[in-house]
């Protein structure tokens, strides 16, 4: 089975109280709930237009999406223009930073920092979670997908889960998820195959 794998469109600062839109460059916000930018209307055309050059004509859309704000928007949107059910998956949430949520990353404790980032596949923020944690419920998430083999799957989520699933099934382990290079509104097919062997 074909996945649509889908990142947001950019998300706006504004809901945490961030000033600028540049600030979120140094800001940890994994789980934090941010709206998208003014620019939405734009992208999601564009996002739109990158599944349809994917999405097999002869099969109906179903759309799984992170029930964050940032991914709920464009699932909706996606939904009304195929036609598709959208189911909300907490399972797709990007990676749960825990205390150092919506905090400047010059800001956290850099000893605890610096041992996450040499080992950030096994190692969690405090309170959060470890990728190898993300993996294994979106892995978890992926085998009740199973069951849809005549449907178009579209997963609208964070680049943590869909760098996970791209690394599997390119033979990269986590520790290279982040080769995996993804803008916001980026588009790509997964075989399911590949992520399931």
């Amino acid at each position: 089975m074909e996945i649509i794998l889908v990142r947001h469109t950019t998300p706006s600062p504004l809901l945490a109280g961030f000033p600028s839109s540049t600030v979120l460059k140094g800001i940890c916000y994994g789980q934090t709930d941010l709206d998208v930018t003014a620019d939405f209307e734009v992208e999601r055309e564009a996002v739109l237009d990158k599944i349809l050059a994917l999405k097999p004509l002869e099969k109906q859309a179903v759309i799984y999406a992170s029930p964050l704000m940032r991914c709920g928007k464009l699932a909706h949107f996606l939904g009304e223009k195929l036609d598709a059910v959208v189911h909300l998956e907490a399972r797709l949430k990007e990676l749960n930073f825990g205390a150092w949520e919506n905090r400047a990353w010059n800001d956290l404790p850099q000893d605890d920092l610096m041992l996450w980032m040499n080992d950030f596949v096994t190692a969690h923020p405090p309170d959060g979670e470890s990728y190898e944690e993300l993996n294994e419920r979106v892995f978890a998430f992926l085998k009740s997908l199973q069951v849809l083999d005549n449907q178009c799957v579209i997963l609208v989520t964070h680049a943590g889960v869909m760098r996970a699933l791209m690394a599997h099934a390119q033979g990269l382990s986590l520790t290279k998820a982040f080769d995996v290079k993804l803008e916001y509104g980026a588009v790509c097919g997964v075989d399911l195959v590949l992520l399931n062997g």
